[in-house]
């Protein structure tokens, strides 16, 4: 185990990487490879093995092109298999990485806020350089940071929002990064932000809340309805909350009437979801799935239209759900749903973190391996509680034996 300042050193760019997109990420992690030793991975050639099986069964039958499951394929068992070995060589204290990430978030919220105000007070776009990094979308009044969108941004500091919560008077010791945090989470204006704040809330003061539930009902039901009328009516009100209100009032009102024609008329948000919602039900093979990286096909022959935002995010199915039912059916959903309630950890604050990530990935984010979604999962893994017993037997073993 290589331990110092080369580890720290590592670590932190592995962050700096993670947050610059996949080609960063993916870069960074596939030159590490060489430079350190190797460790058997058997658990990841047995789950590729099976995806690979999976596919050639699933395309016996639809018979899809297979240039997509083979990028998707080879990027992430590279991911995989590099994350494994990095897990294992640089980092000897998962404490410490956390508490990386955490600082870094806080940078990344401090450098937000800097280019918030800088485009509210003189209309510029201080992050133009991710233009020559990644596809740059037209800049609004919602906090980024120097994330292609304010959602990406969002999901990749909800864990440590998520921590500040979870970690026993974390909030009391480390106010300053608390506020930071939660002002930038709540200034992207995003649906998947506003309800991890909601959640944390509830949480926070469930006590209280369950005291006086009954007395609390009507005044909420009350002023949601306020909330959700003037948020409709008012001209005057910040653009970006009332966008976040019609897309999420939209996207309930248009599972009345499932078809591709009415999401055309929505905003571009619901229209996303619920085409790409459509699409994973209308393809073929519900029960196992087609495939991964088999979405795109899916949505290609499943869904035609000369609307000018056809094909908004087909390439990820706009979130993890409906890829998951897309490409590996009602099987593969409720695999995961089961694997992440087998390696949860209620015990510890960093592994509920990350479930909350992975919760609000089945909202928003179909992405297998952008912004650390291959990170978390290690991150899952390694703070489970099954994980955490083994190591303690292994340790208890191997000091017996000594």
């Amino acid at each position: 185990m290589v331990l110092g300042k080369k580890v720290d050193c590592l670590q932190w760019l592995l962050l700096i990487c993670i947050s610059l997109g996949r080609y960063f990420e993916v870069t960074f992690l596939f030159l590490l490879l060489f430079s350190y030793r190797w460790y058997k991975f058997k658990k990841i050639a047995l789950f590729f093995s099976l995806l690979l099986i999976h596919f050639c069964v699933t395309n016996y039958f639809v018979g899809y092109p297979i240039g997509k499951f083979i990028q998707q394929f080879i990027l992430l068992f590279l991911l995989s298999v590099s994350y494994y070995q990095f897990f294992l060589n640089y980092v000897p204290d998962l404490n410490r990485l956390w508490d990386k990430y955490i600082r870094f978030c806080v940078f990344l919220s401090y450098f937000g806020l800097i280019q918030f105000l800088f485009y509210i007070l003189v209309n510029i776009d201080i992050t133009f350089f991710i233009s020559f990094i990644d596809y740059a979308p037209q800049q609004s009044y919602r906090l980024r940071s120097y994330f292609l969108e304010p959602g990406y941004f969002a999901t990749f500091i909800i864990p440590a929002v998520s921590y500040c919560f979870l970690q026993k008077d974390y909030w009391r010791q480390y106010k300053r990064r608390v506020i930071i945090l939660v002002t930038a989470l709540l200034l992207t204006f995003t649906t998947i932000g506003y309800f991890v704040m909601f959640f944390f809330f509830m949480y926070r003061y469930r006590k209280i809340i369950l005291k006086y539930c009954y007395f609390l009902i009507i005044p909420i039901v009350m002023f949601a309805l306020f909330i959700l009328n003037y948020s409709t009516e008012s001209q005057d009100m910040n653009s970006s909350w009332k966008a976040m209100v019609i897309k999420t009032s939209e996207s309930i009102n248009a599972f009345s009437d499932f078809e591709p024609e009415y999401f055309e008329v929505l905003n571009l948000s619901t229209y996303a979801l619920l085409t790409n919602l459509w699409v994973a039900n209308e393809a073929p093979c519900r029960l196992t799935g087609t495939g991964l990286g088999t979405h795109e096909i899916n949505y290609e022959m499943g869904y035609q239209s000369d609307f000018f935002q056809y094909g908004l995010n087909q390439t990820d199915a706009y979130s993890l759900f409906t890829r998951l039912y897309s490409e590996f059916g009602i099987i593969g959903v409720f695999l995961v749903i089961y694997l992440l309630f087998k390696y949860r950890n209620i015990n510890n604050p960093i592994n509920v973190a990350i479930l909350v990530v992975f919760i609000s990935y089945f909202i928003r984010g179909g992405h297998y391996f952008i912004y650390g979604v291959v990170f978390y999962a290690y991150l899952f893994y390694y703070t489970s509680s099954i994980t955490v017993n083994r190591m303690k037997g292994y340790c208890e073993k191997r000091i017996n034996f000594l």
